[in-house]
């Protein structure tokens, strides 16, 4: 009885996210983010009515490969679009295109693997959870691999658009609904790949079965508030602006605190530096002080530490021109000589040695052309 309600709530709930995904299609606005919600209901639905009438009878195995994986790349990339719409899209041009191609190369590679099984004439390992087929070694890689790009894909989703995870904003429903749907989504995908590794039907069933009812489900809450993601959106913007957003009066002190450390305290000639100790002594978050940097400064911490260390080592060199280079480095900050080098000929246009040199010549001349009393 549990299989027969398992095989109809499949069937069922997989031809209505088909007619869910396609209606997202047809809508006259084609608005990006309905095109990637109705490839991501389309795709889903697919699967779930391919693994249904598997019970009539078997694809031939590379074909259901090429099935599986294309299904798990449409929605993989429906998912990367739909976060990257969240977080202001993307920050540098042509990183969606980079990571498509990516998806296209790895889905090619899971694609070719099991032909390696039938080339080597590997053993049969295991027995296929969701048909039953034997299974050998470059199979079950795939079998387990497909999946990897769903969660890769989000992690890098993360990490390519113009706002950040740390911009999204606390106490949101909106948010917090979408926080809750991607949590389940993980939950279900550690689920399936669970069942296979430890090859239990019935947590493979429950896992697809969760899959189905949360993908219906979401459909009814989109059917609620079809403004759902672009409150969202709009939520982490102004997040975003409000954490990069500096008052004038803020910029001035900051400023200020900044150049009397530099004057006064020499703070940058601690080798131990970085930008959590800045802030706590300057009396600002660390967020606040790489916004002053980077917007404000159009710098980095890293850039204005390392300018800041060649200038303390010009001003040595220039007061003794016999001065050893590694403790001039060591004065100026710098805990390796190679990155002094490098820094000092970055910024000064020739090395220190050089530098003390010609500080040494211009000190040999002024000495001549003083008159001497007599």
């Amino acid at each position: 009885m549990t299989e027969i309600l398992y095989d109809f709530f499949r069937g069922a709930s997989g031809f209505a996210l088909i007619v869910i995904g396609l209606g997202f299609f047809l809508e006259p606005e084609r608005q990006r983010i309905r095109i990637a919600l109705g490839a991501l209901f389309l795709s889903i639905g697919i699967s779930f009515v391919l693994s249904w009438t598997s019970r009539f009878g078997l694809l031939p195995q590379m074909l259901d490969n090429l099935l599986l994986i294309a299904i798990v790349f449409v929605a993989s990339q429906s998912l990367f679009e739909l976060k990257l719409y969240l977080f202001g899209d993307e920050a540098r041009r042509g990183t969606r295109r980079v990571v498509y191609i990516i998806g296209v190369g790895w889905s090619l590679l899971l694609w070719c693997l099991p032909f390696l099984d039938t080339v080597f004439g590997l053993p049969v390992l295991m027995l296929s959870i969701e048909d039953g087929r034997p299974v050998a070694l470059f199979q079950s890689l795939v079998m387990f691999s497909v999946y990897l790009w769903p969660i890769t894909i989000g992690c890098i989703s993360l990490r390519v658009g113009r706002w950040r995870p740390s911009d999204v904003p606390s106490g949101s429903r909106v948010i917090n609904t979408l926080l809750a749907v991607l949590i389940l989504l993980l939950v279900i995908l550690v689920f399936i790949v669970s069942s296979f590794i430890v090859g239990s039907i019935t947590l493979y069933h429950l896992a697809q079965t969760l899959l189905q009812a949360m993908a219906l489900g979401w459909y009814l809450r989109l059917k609620a508030s079809p403004d759902l993601f672009s409150q969202a959106r709009k939520e982490i913007g102004r997040e975003h602006k409000k954490k990069t957003h500096l008052d004038p009066e803020e910029i001035a002190v900051i400023e200020e605190k900044l150049r009397r450390l530099e004057i006064e305290e020499r703070i940058h000639t601690n080798p131990g530096l970085d930008p959590s100790s800045l802030a706590k002594i300057l009396g600002i978050p660390v967020y606040r002080l790489s916004v002053f940097m980077t917007i404000y400064r159009g710098s980095s911490f890293a850039e204005w530490l390392h300018a800041a260390r060649i200038n303390q080592a010009r001003s040595l060199l220039s007061e003794d021109a016999n001065r050893d280079i590694p403790d001039t480095a060591r004065a100026a900050g710098f805990s390796s000589l190679t990155v002094f080098k490098s820094q000092f000929l970055r910024r000064v246009g020739m090395t220190p040695e050089a530098y003390r040199a010609k500080n040494a010549a211009a000190s040999g001349r002024a000495k001549r052309k003083v008159p001497v009393k007599g």
